[in-house]
C-alpha cells in the first residue's frame, strides 16, 4: 500500500498529518515572503494605476483624491517618520489602514490603528497623527452638505 491509500491504518493517518504539516509550513513560508516583499514595495507603487492617476490632494500628506457627493475619498501614503501636528478640520473623517499603522491622538489619548482597522475623527475635533512605519490608508472626509 502506498502513502495515499484511503483507509483506517494508523500509518496512513500519520502520513496524512505529516503531509498537512508540511503544507502548512510551506504556506507560512510563502505568506512570510509575500509580507516581506510588500514591505519592500515603495509607497509610490502601493495603489493601482487607476488610483494613482486620480488628482493629487493638496494637503499635509501625499494622497490621491476621488470626489463623491458630500465626501472626498483620499488614497493616502505616509512614509515612516511622518508626523502631523495637532489640527482640526470641518469634515467628519473615517479611515481604514491598509498597510502599516497609525498612532492617532485625540483629547490626549493615543490609539494605535493597525492594518484592517477603522478610525473616526469627528469634525472640529483636534487630533494629531504619527506614522512610525510606511503606512497607506483610505480616508473618507464627509461634509455637511
Amino acid at each position: 500500500m502506498g502513502p495515499w491509500y484511503v483507509g483506517r491504518s494508523p500509518d496512513i493517518e500519520i502520513s496524512l498529518q505529516a503531509t498537512i504539516k508540511v503544507a502548512l509550513s510551506i504556506y507560512k513560508i510563502a505568506y512570510s515572503l509575500i509580507s516581506k516583499l510588500e514591505t519592500l514595495m515603495p509607497l509610490s507603487d502601493y495603489y493601482p494605476d487607476l488610483i494613482c492617476n486620480l488628482p493629487k490632494f493638496s494637503g499635509r500628506f501625499d494622497a490621491r483624491k476621488l470626489s463623491a457627493e458630500n465626501c472626498d475619498v483620499l488614497f493616502a501614503t505616509y512614509p515612516a517618520g511622518t508626523v502631523i501636528e495637532p489640527h482640526k478640520h470641518d469634515t467628519d473623517n473615517v479611515g481604514v489602514i491598509t498597510k502599516g499603522e497609525l498612532r492617532l491622538t485625540i483629547d490626549g489619548a493615543t490609539e494605535t490603528i493597525s492594518a484592517g482597522q477603522w478610525y473616526h475623527v469627528p469634525a472640529q475635533q483636534e487630533h494629531s497623527a504619527e506614522f512610525r512605519e510606511d503606512t497607506c490608508e483610505i480616508e473618507f472626509w464627509f461634509t455637511d452638505n
